[in-house]
């Protein structure tokens, strides 16, 4: 019984430890385009969306699951004269392991927005 509940308890920690590593890499992934953008390294596409660009910055982040992962890159001008606003953000469809954290599941993103 009580090797039951260790093992329920043990399960529901990795789940969460799993759930803050891809939060984590999200924000990697999100952070990582944004700056290729700002370099040029995507392109000069005025909105490149999920695809290439998805799986090669999922490389960045390695226990991420690929197919799971949108990124959407978009570059803007701002309202203020000659500033320009990168902005990426990373969808990833999480999924619990365990029926403790089942409020987890679900599409969580990650937004960075730079100006310059």
């Amino acid at each position: 019984m009580v090797a039951l509940l260790f093992l329920i308890v043990l399960i529901g920690c990795m789940d969460l430890g799993r759930y803050y590593l891809v939060e984590h890499s999200r924000r990697t992934i999100a952070a990582e385009a944004a700056r290729a953008r700002l370099v040029g390294a995507i392109g000069n596409i005025p909105n490149p969306t999920a695809g290439p660009y998805s799986d090669s910055f999922a490389a960045i982040a390695p226990f991420t699951n690929d197919t799971n992962l949108t990124l959407i890159v978009t570059q803007t001008p701002s309202f203020k004269l000659g500033v320009t606003e990168t902005t990426a953000t990373a969808f990833y469809a999480f999924t619990a392991y365990s029926p403790i954290w089942s409020s987890l599941t679900g599409k969580i993103n990650e937004k960075t927005v730079w100006s310059y």
